[in-house]
């Protein structure tokens, strides 16, 4: 499967978070797409690569363009990377050519696609699965994201400044243990493929069949709405057993540059 679907995901999940903003960009540059939520916590402030890069000048330049951008608007920003962009022999320069512009190396997640979730339903568990769609269900979303992914709590409630934020292509769930909300997922639906994000659970309810069941839970309600597709999730190294579990195959990676 073309690593770019993953990519191009990735791109519209940034894009929906930043559109309709006081302080968001979503705009093309040269070599450059830029969608900038306008908010304090970097990773929401992206620039990405759009096109192949084989000179060393035109990875300078994007790099400079991208940093030029955000510092006229004194944000803090950062750089995601789909290294299958890059030639080869520019990649071993790419983390020094990022320090000019005072980004440095973050997270490496595999690019991962399905055709489908693979292997046999599991047990059902005893979660309660409901959308987020009201302040109460958004700021539990919030709250887990911001415990798990280990930012400050306010970065989340930022981000998501409203359940209208997860109410368009960008859709997101909460799951409750005896009332008590243990886990989220979100799903970003574009032409051709779906995309996972933020599935999170709880440290005292991990390894419990939870992560399964939420993103078989999100992509289901998704395709009632898109029809079937390709899905595609960006993975952390907690993550990785389970996707590969569920038939996940790395087409790719991406590489964080966040600025200090």
């Amino acid at each position: 499967m073309d690593y770019g679907l993953a990519e191009r995901n990735l791109r519209d999940m940034f894009r929906s978070l930043a559109m309709d903003r006081e302080r968001g960009q979503v705009c093309e540059l040269p070599g450059l797409t830029i969608a900038a939520a306008g908010t304090q916590f970097q990773m929401f402030n992206t620039a990405f690569f759009n096109s192949p890069i084989v000179e060393r000048a035109d990875l300078e330049q994007r790099v400079e363009l991208a940093a030029m951008t955000f510092r006229k608007r004194r944000l803090p920003w950062s750089l995601w990377v789909s290294e299958e962009l890059i030639a080869p022999e520019l990649r071993r320069r790419l983390i020094r050519i990022c320090e000019r512009s005072r980004l440095y190396p973050g997270p490496e997640m595999p690019a991962m696609a399905a055709v489908r979730i693979d292997g046999p339903l599991p047990e059902p568990t005893k979660l309660k699965i409901k959308p987020v769609n009201d302040d109460a269900s958004l700021a539990e979303f919030c709250r887990l994201g911001a415990e798990c992914f280990r930012v400050p709590p306010d970065w989340f409630e930022e981000i998501y400044d409203g359940a209208r934020r997860l109410a368009g292509p960008l859709r997101g769930w909460v799951g409750y243990l005896n009332g008590e909300a243990v886990a989220t997922v979100a799903t970003v639906a574009s032409d051709d493929v779906v995309g996972v994000y933020n599935l999170a659970t709880g440290v005292p309810f991990r390894k419990r069949g939870f992560g399964e069941a939420m993103s078989r839970h999100a992509v289901t309600e998704t395709f009632g709405v898109t029809g079937e597709k390709p899905i595609v999730l960006q993975s952390t190294t907690l993550g990785l057993r389970l996707y590969r579990r569920l038939g996940f195959q790395a087409v790719g990676r991406i590489l964080v540059f966040p600025s200090r």
